[in-house]
């Protein structure tokens, strides 16, 4: 870990631009962070994104990065690099920026050489300057050919072991300059691999053997010693396992932890984006799937750590996904119950406005038709006059019936003709009054039937807003899972925190080491580094928690705008139904005087009989002129009596009329009220049609219409049949709500026919 104190990580955020469109990509780039953020803690690596992989490189201007390959890529020809396999993921890594560490090293061990040379005097300098000027030329200049391959890591192997038996031979052989070899062996962990620490450790093998027989001065500086031979060769074979151990450890957990980033990123997240960016679209049949595969590893140290913090995340991902497909799915439920009753009450608002506007072209017609009643009682007035008068001229024949048979029977025929006409009027008004009082039944029907539509209208629409408040106390439950997310992420927070801290404190403990704890102080500087780095991170998450907590939060206030809508729309229809019951009570009313009318008529048919009685006794008493003339001057008079009466009868009737032509006048005009709100009601379900429109919800629910002439409806104005679904128990329900006149027009232009 000693290579990763020179280089800070810094998380690139950049985002593809085909995930720009939708905030669920945001889910793709936490998961591609998690995939680096792992990758660099075990390579050494900076995170950093192309515009379709995830690229990791140590600085920013360095040209190679660490590339995800499919299995069917593992053949291909790797010129740069090394190549690792693990669980079918190839894991190619070029890091150059590893390598120009080893070269500043190489450079640093050039100076320490001129160092040594100068602070023991035991050879002359030129020996220094030549050996490190050719160890560090060979190494700059297979930089630029070599770097980021493994070809490179054993040149830097190779040329540390070098310059190790360089730093012996001009320190004179000083035992305690082979500590040069241990340092070495260790740095060389920085590369992950143990190919270049076994070069190593047999180069100085083959070195200490080789110089232990030629040179043994240049080894040791008390001549040669097998001893020491051997017990340096022991403790480089220990220090080799162990730095072989540590590489090949960090390498597996990384190697782990990298396959299952790779396939959250590149296979579990992008189809949650997608199938996120499509329901956003309105598509609800799309079906929300999760998978996550728990990554193992056998050490509880902090790769450990971090392994279970990238399980808990997938999954804490598993179950919002399971959330959000069952929101999903009742968010299907509740739209295609809301298209239902739009298109039910559609087809009820258009029935209720044709019933509304026959209804009203029937009150026109009863208008005509009270027209007509007027028009009738104004004849029989008219003939009531004429009666009286002609009674009058009777009393002048009976006065001067010694004038003449032959005048007394001119008067006879003019009475008897007043009479037929009298009767005539009369039994017109009688049929008049009876058509009306039977359109007032039907149109009490009518009415009947309207009411009944807007009540069923009303229920619907609270059933409308009861399943938005459901689908809002859903979306609210999915605010607090946030809310719990976000206090996994402040534990996350507060872990980093203390991480801090320890490093601090182990910091600290290296300074007071001195030169042993140095190496020390730089792992715990890393570790801190580290530690801020995941504190930062946990702050974006936390923001991006907050974010999609103020979205859900949105998405609530909507659907209660939404139930206030339909409060409206309720209130609405309420008043549509408060109309009908107006229009109702004008009815009754209508009927009221139509039976009064027809009580003036059977009225005024008794009185025509008894003016034919009359006109029957004056013509007995003109057949017996001759047997009193006092008897049929007080005959006369009864009569005229009579006629006068009638008179009032006829009067009053034709009273009654007027008043009921207004009254229908007034129902009509309520009719028409009744039609403007129906229209109004029906712009509202078109609106909700068309937001409802914006949903795709897979197979839509099929709606039949039911036309009949049979029982009294009339023809094009069909019945509306609501789908059938199943209710809360499990069983189907169907509503049908027919509405129509019962033949009333018909009946009311064929009266109106027979009474012209």
């Amino acid at each position: 870990m000693g290579g990763l104190g020179l280089v800070k990580p810094k998380l690139s955020r950049g985002v593809p631009p085909t995930e720009r469109p939708c905030k669920a990509s945001s889910l793709y780039r936490i998961a591609r962070d998690f995939s680096s953020i792992f990758l660099a803690f075990s390579l050494g690596a900076t995170p950093r994104h192309t515009s379709r992989t995830p690229c990791l490189s140590l600085a920013s201007e360095s040209h190679s990065c660490c590339r995800y390959l499919h299995p069917g890529d593992v053949g291909a020809v790797v010129t740069r690099g090394d190549q690792v396999s693990n669980a079918g993921v190839s894991l190619q890594v070029a890091d150059r920026s590893r390598d120009r560490i080893s070269l500043w090293v190489l450079w640093g061990h050039a100076v320490a050489a001129l160092a040594v040379t100068l602070l023991f005097a035991k050879h002359p300098l030129w020996q220094a300057l030549a050996g490190a000027t050719i160890l560090s030329a060979i190494a700059t200049a297979a930089y630029p050919l070599l770097a980021g391959s493994r070809y490179y890591r054993l040149l830097v192997a190779a040329l540390l072991m070098a310059y190790a038996a360089l730093l012996i031979h001009l320190s004179g052989g000083l035992i305690e300059m082979h500590f040069q070899i241990f340092v070495a062996l260790a740095f060389l962990i920085i590369y992950y691999d143990w190919f270049p620490i076994v070069l190593a450790a047999g180069l100085i093998a083959i070195h200490h053997v080789l110089f232990n027989i030629f040179f043994p001065y240049s080894v040791y500086k008390d001549g040669p010693s097998w001893t020491i031979t051997f017990i340096h060769a022991f403790f480089v074979v220990l220090q080799t396992a162990v730095g072989i151990l540590i590489a090949q450890r960090i390498r597996s957990s990384a190697l782990a932890v990298a396959h299952a980033a790779r396939r959250l990123a590149a296979e579990q997240v992008p189809a949650f984006a997608s199938a996120l960016r499509r329901i956003a679209a309105g598509d609800l049949t799309q079906s929300v799937q999760f998978s996550s595969d728990d990554v193992r590893v056998s050490w509880q140290d902090e790769i450990g750590c971090m392994v279970e913090s990238f399980n808990a995340v997938q999954h804490q991902l598993g179950s919002a996904a399971h959330e959000l497909d069952a929101m999903v799915n009742q968010l299907r439920t509740m739209v295609a119950d809301i298209q239902q009753a739009a298109d039910g009450l559609t087809g009820a608002m258009e029935q209720m406005d044709r019933a509304a506007t026959e209804s009203a072209d029937a009150m026109r017609e009863v208008s005509t038709s009270m027209a007509d009643v007027g028009q009738g009682t104004a004849e029989v007035t008219r003939a009531a006059t004429t009666a009286r008068n002609s009674m009058e001229q009777l009393q002048q024949v009976v006065q001067s019936v010694a004038a003449g048979a032959s005048a007394q029977a001119r008067s006879l025929e003019r009475i008897n003709a007043a009479a037929n006409e009298l009767v005539a009027h009369v039994q017109r008004v009688l049929a008049d009054t009876s058509a009306v009082e039977e359109a007032t039944m039907n149109t009490r029907q009518s009415a009947d039937a309207g009411a009944d539509a807007v009540r069923h209208t009303v229920n619907a629409m609270l059933e409308i807003r009861n399943v938005v408040l459901a689908a809002a106390e859903r979306v609210a439950k999915l605010g607090e899972l946030g809310q719990q997310i976000s206090a996994v992420v402040e534990t996350i927070d507060n872990l980093a925190e203390q991480t801090n801290l320890l490093a601090l404190n182990a910091a600290i403990e290296a300074a007071r080491a001195g030169e042993h704890g140095r190496g020390f102080a730089v792992v715990a500087d890393e570790v801190r580094k580290l530690a801020e780095r995941s504190r930062r991170e946990t702050q974006d998450i936390a923001a991006l928690i907050d974010q999609v907590r103020t979205a859900t939060e949105q998405a609530v206030a909507a659907m209660r705008t939404g139930a206030e809508r339909v409060t409206s729309g309720t209130d609405r229809a309420d008043q549509a139904g408060q109309a009908l019951q107006a229009i109702l009570d004008a009815v009754e009313r209508t009927s009221e005087k139509v039976s009064a009318i027809s009580a003036a008529a059977r009225q005024m048919a008794q009185a025509s009989e008894r003016v034919v009685a009359a006109l029957r006794d004056i013509s007995a008493v003109i057949e017996q002129n001759a047997t009193a003339a006092e008897e049929m001057a007080a005959q006369a008079a009864q009569v005229t009596d009579a006629v006068k009466a009638i008179d009032r009868v006829v009067g009053n009737q034709q009273r009654s009329a007027e008043l009921a032509t207004a009254q229908v006048d007034a129902a009509a005009q309520a009719i028409e009220a009744v039609s403007t709100q129906a229209q109004i009601v029906g712009r509202y379900a078109a609106r909700l049609r068309s937001l409802i429109a914006n949903f795709t919800l897979g197979k839509q629910p099929q709606y039949t219409i039911e036309g009949s002439q049979a029982d009294g409806r009339l023809a094009g104005n069909p019945a509306v049949t609501e789908p059938v679904h199943a209710g809360s128990n499990g069983r189907s329900r169907q509503e049908s709500h027919p509405l129509s006149k019962g033949g009333l027009v018909g009946a009311l232009r064929a009266n109106g026919r027979s009474h012209e």
